[in-house]
C-alpha cells in the first residue's frame, strides 16, 4: 500500500483530510478507467518529433489519438 501523503505546512486538519479523500477517489477512478502509456523520445535522434509535438495547438494526447484513429479506420476498411 502506498505511503500516506505528507501534510503541507499551510494545511489544517480539515484540508489535509479533504485532499487525502480526493486523491483516493482520483486514484480509484484512474485504476478503473485509465490506461497510461509513456513515450520516450531521444533528444538527439527524435528532436524533429519533439519540436512538432511542441508546436501543436491541440494537446499531444489528442493529436496522437486522432492519428491512431485515422489508422484504425484506414486498416478496417
Amino acid at each position: 500500500m502506498a505511503e500516506a501523503k505528507k501534510r503541507r505546512p499551510e494545511e489544517n486538519d480539515y484540508d489535509y483530510i479533504k485532499r487525502l479523500k480526493h486523491n483516493r477517489k482520483v486514484n480509484k477512478y484512474r485504476k478503473k478507467n485509465v490506461h497510461n502509456l509513456n513515450l520516450y523520445l531521444n533528444i538527439k535522434y527524435d528532436m524533429d518529433i519533439i519540436e512538432w509535438l511542441d508546436s501543436l495547438a491541440e494537446s499531444k494526447s489528442a493529436y496522437i489519438k486522432s492519428l491512431i484513429r485515422e489508422d484504425i479506420k484506414k486498416y478496417k476498411s
